[in-house]
C-alpha cells in the first residue's frame, strides 16, 4: 500500500473515508471532496506553468520540476520543484492560492511537511523548504509576468516544528491502510459543520436523519460537540 500527499490529505480530512476510497473502492461515493481535490490539482498545474516561467527568465537559475520520491515504508510523493542554491536544495510547494494557508480545511505547511519528508527518506537533503502562491494585488496588463504574479515564502521553520508529529500522523496512515477490515460505525466528520464532511459521511453515518443537527446554520462547534456526545442529532 502506498501513501501519497493527496491520500494524506484525505486521511486529515477523514481517514475511514481514505481507507474506503483506497481498499474498497466500488464502494466510494465520488463527491465533493474529490472533486475539491480534482481542482486543486488542475490550478496547481496552472500555477507550475508561470513558475517554470519564472525559473526560464532568471538568469543562473533553474529548477526540477515533478521529482518522484518513493520510500521503502510506502510512501510517495512528487515535488513540485527542486532548486540547488550554492550547494544548498531548495524544495518548493507551488498552490493556487493567494496566501499561505493554515485551517483545518486545508493545510499547507503539513503538505509541504509531507513532501519534505518523503525527499528526505529517499535520501535527498532538503535546506530550506519555500511555499509559492498567487500575488492577489497582481493586476495583468499584457502578458502575465511571473516575476509580479507569484510569492515566495520560505517556510522552513514552520515546516520543521511540525515534522515529528507529521511522521506520526503518516505513519499512522499507513497502518490504517493496511488494515484488512474497518470499523464502519461513524466517522469523525460528525464533529465537522456539513461543509466539512467527508464523501463518505452517509455511507458511515447512516443514523443521522434528515434534517439533522447539520441543518443548522450558524452552529458553533462548541455545542456540536455537546450534541454529538450527546448523540442527539434529530432536529425535534
Amino acid at each position: 500500500m502506498q501513501l501519497t500527499k493527496t491520500d494524506f490529505i484525505q486521511y486529515l480530512n477523514c481517514p475511514k473515508s481514505l481507507w474506503l476510497r483506497l481498499n474498497a473502492p466500488d464502494e466510494y461515493p465520488r463527491g465533493d471532496f474529490s472533486v475539491f481535490l480534482q481542482k486543486l490539482t488542475r490550478e496547481g498545474y496552472e500555477v507550475e506553468r508561470y513558475v517554470r516561467q519564472f525559473f526560464e527568465n532568471a538568469e543562473g537559475r533553474g529548477a526540477d520540476f515533478q521529482r518522484e520520491f518513493e520510500t521503502e515504508l510506502g510512501f510517495y510523493a512528487r515535488a513540485d520543484a527542486l532548486e540547488t542554491v550554492n550547494g544548498a536544495t531548495v524544495l518548493y510547494e507551488i498552490k493556487s492560492s493567494t496566501s499561505v494557508k493554515t485551517d483545518a480545511a486545508h493545510d499547507h505547511i503539513k503538505d509541504a511537511c509531507f513532501q519534505l519528508i518523503c525527499a528526505e527518506l529517499s535520501g535527498r537533503q532538503v535546506d530550506a523548504v519555500s511555499l509559492v502562491h498567487l500575488n492577489g494585488k497582481y493586476e495583468r496588463v499584457g502578458d502575465v509576468i511571473p516575476e509580479e504574479l507569484l510569492v515566495f515564502v520560505d517556510v522552513t521553520e514552520k515546516v520543521r516544528a511540525i515534522e515529528a508529529e507529521t511522521t506520526v500522523e503518516m505513519n499512522e496512515a499507513l497502518a490504517l491502510l493496511r488494515e484488512i477490515e474497518l470499523n464502519r460505525n461513524g466517522c469523525s466528520c460528525r464533529f465537522k459543520s456539513r461543509a466539512n464532511h467527508c464523501d463518505t459521511f452517509a455511507l458511515f453515518n447512516p443514523d443521522i436523519p434528515k434534517p439533522s443537527i447539520y441543518s443548522l446554520p450558524r452552529l458553533s462547534q462548541a455545542r456540536r460537540s455537546e450534541l454529538v456526545a450527546s448523540s442527539i442529532f434529530d432536529l425535534l
